[in-house]
């Protein structure tokens, strides 16, 4: 098989080096580590700034960023890693209880590729995944100027009110806000909240969003044939064009919920160097052409990332 680079729009490096000054960039348990970037192919990695909702969320998230910050002038550049990072969480750069004027002003002086307005749990914007909140006044306005800023609007956490709630406010108002669910799976075949119905899908990809494959076990299901379920699905029903990478890869014993402990990925698509493996997996079951997996594996991230204004870049993939 054909070797391609690869574009994986969500890992959470981010939030693993932020828990201890000791922890690097080299560490396999992050899953997303310099040499399983390198062994993976991964050419431009999406890196999230996680944070919970709670009293630590701004500083937590701002943290995040210096240490972007500094890895894009070392290790990310002597790489010749092509980046970018999002917030997977509004509470990120704005607190619960501050002035929203204060949380807005502090995303003005940053560059996120996308935004996530909550997690799993309710905030000052809207409702994530686990709640059936919708969009709040402060969801409308920061949509406003993300809109503004063009800055994406991610999907992946949100809530189904809150979704439908928010592309009928970008709809309504005639706002120019890429959308995307930067890393979630179909419901139809893993009926979780975290999964995103055939019809949110569809909205999306009319949208000119894509849909970045999560290789977390609990959205894809208990086997391994489970991952080639939800790409078929989405291939099936309209997403050639708009199904992408976002494998969400993470230290899980940095996480006390986790349901599934060691066991929460698949052994052989367990961290990012996995892409080449996986590519093939795809390819021999769903009998894929080299342009469907070019497609999965950069093409569609890559059409959607030259979307916005002043990110584009002369990197030209073979």
């Amino acid at each position: 098989m054909k070797k391609f680079n690869v574009i994986d729009l969500h890992c959470d490096l981010l939030s693993y080096l932020v828990k201890d000054s000791k922890r690097t960039f080299d560490d396999p348990e992050s899953r997303c580590s310099r040499q399983q970037l390198q062994e993976g192919g991964v050419k431009f990695q999406v890196f999230a700034i996680f944070t919970k909702t709670d009293k630590n969320s701004v500083s937590e998230g701002q943290g995040q960023l210096q240490i972007y910050s500094d890895l894009l002038s070392s290790s990310f550049k002597h790489e010749q890693l092509m980046s970018a990072y999002a917030f997977e969480n509004a509470s990120g750069f704005c607190d619960e209880q501050e002035p929203l004027k204060n949380g807005l002003q502090r995303l003005e002086g940053t560059q996120p590729l996308y935004i996530g307005l909550t997690w799993n749990a309710e905030n000052r914007f809207g409702g994530g995944s686990s709640t059936t909140v919708g969009l709040k006044k402060d969801g409308e306005v920061l949509l406003d100027l993300m809109a503004h800023l063009q800055i994406a609007l991610d999907l992946s956490h949100a809530s189904d009110q809150l979704f439908e709630d928010a592309l009928a406010y970008i709809n309504t108002k005639q706002l120019k806000l890429p959308v995307l669910a930067s890393h979630s799976n179909a419901r139809a075949i893993n009926d979780v909240s975290r999964n995103l119905p055939l019809d949110f899908a569809q909205q999306i990809w009319k949208q000119g969003g894509v849909i970045g494959l999560n290789l977390y076990r609990p959205f894809l299901g208990i086997f391994t044939s489970d991952i080639i379920q939800h790409v078929e699905y989405w291939l099936e029903n309209g997403g050639e064009d708009h199904l992408c990478l976002g494998a969400d890869f993470f230290c899980v014993e940095d996480l006390s919920f986790n349901p599934l402990g060691g066991f929460s990925y698949f052994d052989d698509y367990d961290n990012a160097s996995c892409y080449g493996a996986l590519l093939q997996l795809l390819q021999k079951e769903l009998r894929l052409s080299d342009l469907q997996i070019q497609k999965i594996a950069w093409q569609n991230a890559w059409n959607f990332l030259n979307t916005f204004n002043g990110k584009k870049s002369t990197l030209l993939f073979p």
